[in-house]
């Protein structure tokens, strides 16, 4: 009996029919997304189902959005791009199509964004509302976060990838900032992870003092594995704690009621490490400033002072100057004086030594002999008076050009 054999386009095509008798037309398929992509403006997806109990995929197919379609979901559904993430539940109203080139595939028209949601978002947004209508979400926030952070206390599970690239950031922070870390290691998924934060949270309340803030951080994950950080009692305890409280849980878009109530909240865990290290470069920034602020006017209060000084050195020379200048002409009006006094001094002691002089000569008995004048001495005495002139005494009579012995035959007196 010869067998019969069919070629890989007949069976891929007698699928196609058979698949398209079974549906013809739309209907709603629940998944999960495992990875979602836009090339072109469409989407393309994988669909995934898990098992509840183990987590493991049960099931799987990939589907699209064509742009056309896109178009026409996002008129009812404006944050649609929300919807397709990694670990989110969506309910689609969707046609398996089976092309014999590119297999089977989900032809994606509509969404259910209410189911979409989820119960998870409902629960969520409940406990949003009612942390807000309890102000828990402004407690945490109104502690002034340090101008500085140095000492940090971590939660966070030691494998987690988010703990090893929050460490790898804040070591390699290519400042040469320093920090301190303590790690307190948790369960950061499943139904530990209540019991395991609380704890750790405890530990770090006996010991404030030491600490800057905690920091609370965990890598990305499904939504089911994030749902832990939506917690009501979690939220309580940090809104309610000493120390500021910074977090950074999962994803780019994930927001959790931790986020809400925490001191500051960032989108990943390096995020966190990214603000510490910017707020300790603002703050050392600011030091520099001050500094530089101090310096300048130190600075400006030395070259003031410098110049005060030279205009005080330029007023002593000056004054100095002028006292010197006024000394040395005091000088040479005191030394002309002096001259001028001396020369007449002089003068006049010439003149007084002229008229001793004329006295003197006036005076000399030469002279006075020279003009008819005699000197008329007896027995060595001076006559002065003719009285005194005796006959036999012996007499010298002198005259101008010298003296004669004289006798006297008779003296007569008129």
């Amino acid at each position: 009996m010869e067998t019969r054999s069919y070629s890989l386009l007949e069976l891929n095509t007698y699928i196609k029919r058979v698949l398209a008798l079974n549906f013809e037309s739309e209907l709603w398929v629940r998944a999960e997304v495992l990875s979602a992509a836009v090339k072109r403006g469409h989407y393309y997806l994988t669909l995934i189902q898990k098992d509840e109990h183990s987590h493991d995929i049960v099931a799987q197919i990939n589907a699209v959005v064509w742009a056309t379609d896109l178009a026409k979901i996002k008129k009812k559904n404006p944050d649609l791009d929300h919807y397709f993430v990694a670990g989110f539940e969506i309910q689609c109203f969707a046609l398996p199509v089976f092309h014999e080139r590119f297999g089977l595939q989900l032809r994606i028209t509509g969404i259910d964004s209410s189911f979409t949601r989820g119960a998870l978002d409902i629960r969520k947004e409940a406990l949003f509302s009612r942390i807000r209508e309890e102000g828990l979400h402004l407690m945490n926030k109104s502690i002034k976060p340090p101008d500085i952070y140095q000492r940090i206390a971590v939660i966070s599970s030691a494998n987690a990838a988010g703990y090893i690239d929050f460490l790898e950031h804040i070591e390699k922070n290519g400042h040469g900032l320093k920090f301190s870390l303590t790690l307190y290691d948790s369960v950061m998924q499943g139904n530990a992870l209540e019991q395991s934060i609380r704890d750790a949270f405890e530990q770090i309340s006996k010991s404030t003092a030491i600490y800057d803030a905690v920091v609370v951080i965990r890598g990305g994950g499904s939504k089911v594995d994030l749902a832990g950080f939506d917690n009501y009692d979690l939220s309580h305890l940090i809104a309610h704690f000493p120390l500021p409280v910074l977090t950074g849980i999962g994803h780019e878009i994930d927001f959790s009621t931790l986020d809400l109530v925490a001191n500051q909240s960032f989108k990943t865990p390096t995020a966190v490490a990214e603000y510490m290290i910017n707020q300790n470069m603002a703050f050392l920034s600011q030091v520099s400033q001050v500094f530089n602020s101090i310096l300048s006017v130190g600075q400006r209060i030395v070259s003031d002072k410098r110049k005060e000084a030279e205009q005080v050195m330029l007023l002593i020379r000056s004054v100095v100057s002028g006292k010197i200048d006024r000394v040395r002409y005091e000088k040479e009006l005191i030394h002309k004086s002096i001259y001028s006094r001396s020369l007449q001094f002089i003068s006049e002691l010439r003149h007084n030594v002229d008229l001793i002089e004329q006295r003197i000569s006036d005076i000399n008995p030469l002279e006075i002999l020279g003009k008819g004048y005699a000197l008329i001495y007896q027995d060595g005495k001076k006559i002065c008076k003719s009285s005194e002139l005796k006959k036999e005494g012996h007499t010298r009579i002198h005259f101008s050009d010298g003296p004669v012995i004289a006798t006297f035959k008779s003296l007569e007196h008129e």
